[in-house]
């Protein structure tokens, strides 16, 4: 499916169907720049670390409510040397909290702030009253799509 592609440094983008650093280290060895999210296939990449700092917090007290509120717009990343045939390569494995965690795994990116996520709604009350709400959370270039 890449085939025509290899060596010409494009970038992929995908889903956490593919989202590894083993598929990321694959993609590095055809000159591949990518940025993937990833749920599950955790190997080599720091999932703890990176949830102890955006991780979703469950239950719906007012401690718990007041640290999701906290961790909204948290951001962390961890960079790491991987060798691919002749060439080094630096994967970066991020994570961002909008409301719950996400993670991604990226070489076609960086943690530089970027353009903020802008999330607006409106609520419609019993009472016949409405309620616009509106939240701004900063995020870094690589969570921006």
């Amino acid at each position: 499916m890449c085939e025509p592609f290899f060596s010409l440094g494009r970038v992929l983008v995908a889903d956490s169907w593919f989202g590894s650093v083993a598929c990321a280290l694959a993609l590095c060895k055809y000159v591949f720049f990518m940025v993937m999210n990833v749920k599950t296939a955790h190997k080599n990449f720091p999932k703890d670390e990176l949830l102890a700092v955006v991780g979703e917090i469950k239950g719906n007290s007012a401690d718990a409510r007041a640290t999701r509120h906290r961790r909204r717009g948290t951001h962390a990343a961890f960079v790491r040397e991987f060798k691919v045939g002749p060439r080094r390569v630096n994967i970066v494995a991020a994570g961002h909290n909008k409301k719950v965690p996400l993670s991604l795994v990226a070489t076609a990116s960086s943690m530089i702030p970027g353009t903020d996520h802008e999330k607006v709604w409106t609520s419609h009350h019993v009472d016949g009253t409405t309620s616009y709400h509106h939240i701004t959370t900063p995020q870094p270039s690589v969570h921006e799509s």
